[in-house]
C-alpha cells in the first residue's frame, strides 16, 4: 500500500510540481496551502510523512503543537535563493532540510529513509504500548553513558572534512578507524553507539559493501549509520540512505548541523533499543512464570505442537511428563505461601537441573510442572520420570518438616502414532498424572494406548 503524504506550501507551483513526482512515484499525496486549509477541508485523515514548503520554523512549530500530526516525519523545503537557517530548522523538529531545486532521486531516496525510520519506530511503540497495558512496561534507567560514534574511513583522518567538522563536539567519543581495523574488531563491533562511513571519491562501491554487511550483521543492524560525503558523491549517498543508512553528512554542512545529525541518529538508536527492550521484557513476562522462571503454560502448549509436529516428520520419539507435587496444600496451609514458594523455587531448579538442555520444563499451573523429553524412547523416559521422582523426594528444607514428594504422569509418543493429537497427548499423560494420585502418590504412572498393550495404565513406584 502506498505511503501518504501531506504537502503543505503556499505556493501553488510548487505544490503542483511536487505533487506531480510524488504521484509519480505511486505516492498518495493531500495538497494544501496551509494548516488551516488541511482541518478545514481533511478533517482527521491520516499520513505518514509532511512535506513543507517552509520560509521559516513558525510552521513546524505549529505542526509539533498539533496532536494529529506531531508525530509524523517533516521534510523542510526551502529556496537556496534566499538567505536562510538551515539549522534553526532542524532544531525545530524538521527531519530533514532541502534546498530547491531538488534532484528527483535526492526527494525520494530522503522520503524512503524515513518512512522506514518511522515505521519501524512506530511498530515498536505499538508493541510497548501493548506491553503497558498489560503490566510488562518497565521505566527505562535514568543513567546514560556517554555515546560513542565510530568513524570508517581509509583516508588518513587529517584530509577528511569531517575532522574539522567534529574537533569542538565533547559530548560524544569520537574513535577513528579504517575497514580492516572494523573487521578486526570481532565481537567488540556492537560497542558504538553510531557509526560514520566515509565514501570514498573514487570507490564509493566499498563503503556501500560495507554498509550492506553491517545491516546484515547481527551485531551492527540495529546501529545509528550515517554516510559522509562530498557534494559530488551526492547520488551514492542516495543509493546509501536506500541501502539502510540513516543519514548523510556533505561537506556544505556546518559544524553545528553535523552535531545536530549525528546527535539526533544517536538519540533515535537510543530509543528505539529501548523500545525493543521492552518488548522483549514484555515477550519474556507473556512467555515465562514470574516465580519459577520456568516457561508458562501458553508457551508450554505451544511447544508442545511443535514438538509433536518435529516427531512425525523426523519419525523421532517423544515424551510428555506431567507433575504435580503431593499434598502442596498442606504445605502452604501450615507453614504459609513464602515457604510454598520456596518449594516451588527449590523444586523448578532440582527438575532443571536434572534434564537436557534440549527438553523444556514449564510450570503449567499452581504446582503443576510439565517436561517436555525430545528424541526420547519409552524406556528411557520412565527411566528418567522415575528418578526425577527420586529427586524432588529427597528435596530438604531448613524448617519445612513436611515431606515434598511428587506424583507424574509419563505419556510416550511413538513415531507410528500418527493420529495422536498434542491435546490428546497432554490429556493422556494427566490420566496417567491423575493415576499416580488415585495409587498413592510419589510415584510414576505410564498411560500406555489400549491399541498397544494392555492395562492402559502401568505404575511404578519410585
Amino acid at each position: 500500500m502506498s505511503a501518504k503524504i501531506l504537502l503543505i506550501d503556499p505556493l501553488a507551483t510548487n505544490r503542483i510540481t511536487f505533487g506531480f513526482k510524488l504521484r509519480k512515484a505511486h505516492y498518495v499525496v493531500t495538497s494544501v496551502a496551509c494548516l488551516d486549509e488541511l482541518h478545514a477541508d481533511y478533517g482527521n485523515l491520516h499520513w505518514d510523512l509532511i512535506l513543507l514548503g517552509a520560509q521559516d520554523s513558525v510552521e513546524i512549530d505549529r505542526i509539533k503543537a498539533d496532536k494529529s500530526l506531531n508525530k509524523l516525519p517533516i521534510i523542510a523545503i526551502y529556496d537556496q535563493d534566499i538567505p536562510f537557517d538551515r539549522l534553526a530548522l532542524l532544531k525545530a523538529g524538521a527531519d530533514e532540510v532541502l534546498a530547491k531545486p531538488i534532484g528527483e532521486k535526492v526527494l525520494l531516496a530522503k522520503i524512503r529513509s524515513l518512512l522506514r525510520m518511522t515505521h519501524s519506530a512506530k511498530e515498536l511503540r505499538l508493541r510497548e504500548d501493548t506491553n503497558r497495558i498489560l503490566g510488562f512496561h518497565e521505566a527505562p534507567s535514568g543513567y546514560a553513558a556517554r555515546p560513542k560514534c565510530v568513524i570508517i574511513s581509509d583516508t588518513p583522518r587529517k584530509q577528511s572534512f569531517l575532522a574539522e567538522r567534529l574537533a569542538d563536539i565533547r559530548n560524544i567519543s569520537f574513535q577513528w578507524m579504517t575497514r580492516n581495523d572494523f573487521y578486526a574488531l570481532g565481537d567488540d563491533v556492537a560497542s558504538g553507539d553510531c557509526f560514520i562511513l566515509c565514501l570514498a571519491e573514487h570507490t564509493p562501491r566499498t563503503s556501500i559493501n560495507l554498509l550492506l554487511e553491517m545491516r546484515s550483521n547481527i551485531e551492527t543492524r540495529h546501529c545509528a549509520i550515517l554516510v559522509a560525503a562530498i557534494e559530488d558523491a551526492t547520488h551514492s549517498a542516495m543509493d546509501a540512505l536506500d541501502l539502510g543508512a540513516n543519514d548523510v553528512l556533505l561537506t556544505s554542512f556546518s559544524a553545528q548541523e553535523v552535531e545536530h545529525r549525528i546527535t539526533a541518529q544517536i538519540q533515535h538508536k537510543k530509543t528505539n533499543d529501548r523500545l525493543r527492550e521492552s518488548v522483549q521484557a514484555g515477550l519474556d513476562a507473556a512467555l515465562n512464570d514470574p516465580l519459577t522462571g520456568l516457561y508458562n503454560r501458553r508457551y508450554a502448549m505451544t511447544h508442545l505442537n511443535h514438538c509433536v509436529e518435529n516427531a512425525r516428520d523426523g519419525r523421532s520419539d517423544l515424551a510428555v511428563i506431567l507433575v504435580d507435587l503431593d499434598h502442596f496444600k498442606v504445605i502452604n496451609d501450615t507453614y504459609g505461601h513464602t515457604v510454598g514458594d520456596t518449594v516451588l523455587v527449590n523444586v523448578a531448579q532440582r527438575l532443571k537441573e536434572a534434564v537436557r538442555a534440549s527438553d523444556m520444563i514449564a510450570r503449567i499451573g499452581g504446582e503443576e510442572f510439565m517436561i517436555l523429553l525430545v528424541d526420547t524412547p519409552p524406556a528411557i523416559a520412565q527411566t528418567l520420570a522415575d528418578r526425577l521422582c527420586r529427586v524432588i523426594a529427597s528435596t530438604v528444607l531448613p524448617d519445612i518438616a513436611h515431606p515434598i514428594t511428587a506424583s507424574m504422569g509419563l505419556r510416550s509418543f511413538l513415531p507410528q502414532a500418527q493420529d495422536t493429537s498434542p491435546q490428546e497427548l497432554f490429556n493422556q499423560a494427566d490420566t496417567a498424572l491423575y493415576q499416580a494420585k488415585s495409587n498413592g502418590r510419589n510415584q510414576v504412572a505410564a498411560f500406555i494406548p489400549t491399541s498397544m498393550i494392555a492395562p492402559t495404565v502401568t505404575v511404578q513406584r519410585s
